[in-house]
């Protein structure tokens, strides 16, 4: 017995627990609303019953929009109908009804390929509109697993311009004062600078003349 719905047991609901507790890849969400009609071929329902549903996935592709990266996925969702035909019979008919399943899930711009789709069906609402019309809602999660590869990371440089100012003399790098250098003159032996008082006798040219002894 699936989920009781409107008076009607659905079969195919995915339970809570069936629910992904961790998203691997890529979120999205998908509401198909349309109607459903039992062939001119089997009798006029009177009172649906039952309904049990299956998506089955064909094809899936990664397009380049302006949007940016799009998977386009195309499937099968495949409907059984039970129901109790117009009338006093009891009698249970069963209808098989395969109709087109399409979505599109939007991806990151790193996203290559894709590996795995799993397709929750959350949530379904059927009534009997008149005659052979059947409407119907299905609500979708999507998980899309894909590897990417890591975009690459743009590094702007800044241009610097030089300037006269910049330019420093490595003397002043240095910190270190070069004087100007001047040719020194050899003005002589140090003995002849040397005033006569520095000398401890007196010469023989002395004005005091000759103190011998007689």
């Amino acid at each position: 017995m699936g989920i009781l719905r409107n008076s009607i047991d659905i079969t195919g609901i995915s339970l809570e627990g069936e629910l992904p507790r961790q998203i691997r890849g890529d979120f999205s969400e998908a509401y198909d609303t349309s109607y459903l009609f039992i062939p001119g071929n089997r009798p006029r329902p009177r009172a649906i019953s039952e309904i049990s549903m299956s998506v089955e996935l064909k094809e899936e592709k990664i397009i380049n929009s302006p949007a940016g990266k799009i998977a386009i996925l195309d499937g099968v969702k495949n409907i059984k109908v039970t129901y109790l035909p117009v009338g006093h019979s009891r009698r249970r008919i069963n209808v098989l009804l395969a109709l087109p399943f399409n979505t599109s899930v939007k991806l990151p711009e790193s996203a290559t390929d894709i590996e795995d789709i799993n397709i929750y069906i959350a949530d379904a609402y059927f009534q009997l509109v008149e005659g052979r019309k059947i409407y119907s809602y299905i609500y979708y999660i999507l998980d899309v697993d894909y590897p990417h590869k890591p975009l690459p990371i743009e590094v702007e440089e800044e241009e610097t311009e030089l300037h006269d100012t910049d330019i420093i003399d490595e003397r002043e790098i240095l910190n270190i004062e070069f004087p100007d250098m001047d040719i020194i003159e050899d003005k002589g032996s140090p003995d002849e600078e040397l005033p006569e008082k520095t000398h401890p006798y007196p010469s023989d040219d002395s004005e005091d003349g000759d103190d011998g002894l007689e």
